[in-house]
């Protein structure tokens, strides 16, 4: 065993010190030289996909920049109009916190990506996030659903999110699609780190559709969709039984979405069997010529608090009997023609109140 004792001038100190900071710094060279770091790529529609994509050199597809990339990379999405779905895989993210990123250049450029309708993109669909997605950013493009040829694929989505991991969609406009402007779902797996925040999601069928766990819609304006602003449930009898948890609605500005007056600008649905579980509708504003927020079906544990809601010609809430523990306090009520605030079917397994 060595020992300290004996050597003159050196403290046992400053010897385990200089011990702990060799480890220290062989530990961060070796960390540093197996760190991948991330490359950034541009591409334009006046670019060649035979360029090296640089800045000066940008590729001209997205889909061709795509199987240029490795883990983590930028792509750097120039002004124009690309009229392509994406099909090619999108690397994944090295990790939560460092996500490979599909963004518009420079910040703020208008980026305006239109759906095909020709093969491999039968779905017309501009993103579809599969289960092997994972730790990937959107960030300040404009989804174009208009012109959609119906005689084509089976949807008519922006954003398709099935089964994937972290995947965020941020300052983007996602307008005219069919189907829904954004959709989540599952597969084999449940989605985890769903985030949509400050984005336009306006005039599709349905602004957000909802179908899986841990999804936060944040500070978005979702407006003059035909169905609903937000659906949150298992909509299809013919889907599997699904258990959905964790959904956060937080900070939105819900607008004049449902063309019927029972269906709400935010809407809760299951069939039976399914169950939705711990769903946060807080801090929106919502403004209805309908009905405000519907939960319709089983839903557990939902929490509407601190919302202001203006209504018009229907209730603020409709609470369905087989609803469970469902909170409904310190919002704000206002509007005119309305029967009332809150039609609660569920009785004492509903606590209402206060509200303003």
């Amino acid at each position: 065993m060595y020992s300290l004792k004996g050597i003159k001038g050196v403290s046992k100190r400053s010897v385990v010190t200089s011990i702990l900071f060799s480890t220290l710094s062989f530990m961060l060279l070796l960390s540093l030289q197996t760190m991948a770091f991330a490359s950034s790529y541009f591409v334009s529609p006046t670019g060649s996909n035979s360029n090296n994509g640089s800045q000066s050199f940008p590729f001209k597809t997205i889909n061709h920049a795509l199987t240029q990339m490795a883990s983590g990379d930028n792509l750097n999405v120039m002004a124009g109009t690309y009229q392509e779905c994406i099909y090619k895989p999108i690397p994944n993210g090295q990790n939560a916190n460092s996500h490979t990123l599909l963004a518009a250049y420079p910040d703020g450029a208008s980026v305006v990506l239109k759906p095909t309708n020709y093969a491999p993109c039968t779905a017309n669909t501009v993103f579809f996030f599969q289960p092997t997605n994972e730790n990937i950013t959107i960030k300040g493009l404009e989804l174009d659903g208009s012109g959609y040829n119906s005689s084509k694929g089976y949807g008519n989505t922006g954003i398709h999110i099935e089964g994937s991991q972290n995947i965020s969609i941020e300052n983007s406009n996602i307008h005219d699609f069919k189907i829904a402007g954004v959709e989540t779902n599952v597969d084999s797996n449940d989605t985890s780190g769903i985030v949509l925040s400050h984005n336009s999601i306006n005039n599709n069928f349905t602004g957000v559709f909802v179908s899986s766990s841990h999804v936060t819609v944040s500070f978005c304006d979702i407006a003059g969709n035909a169905n609903t602003g937000i659906d949150i449930g298992n909509f299809s009898s013919d889907a599997p039984i699904l258990n959905i948890s964790s959904v956060n609605i937080e900070g939105n500005f819900i607008r004049d979405n449902s063309k019927s007056n029972s269906t709400g600008e935010i809407t809760l649905f299951n069939n039976a069997g399914d169950v939705t579980t711990g769903t946060n509708i807080r801090d929106n504003v919502i403004f209805s010529n309908g009905l405000g927020i519907n939960i319709y079906g089983w839903n557990n544990n939902t929490t509407i608090e601190n919302n202001s809601l203006t209504y018009f010609n229907n209730y603020a809430v409709y609470v369905a009997e087989v609803a469970n523990h469902t909170l409904i306090q310190h919002n704000l009520f206002h509007g005119t023609n309305r029967p009332g605030d809150v039609n609660n079917q569920a009785g004492n397994k509903t606590t209402v109140g206060p509200n303003y």
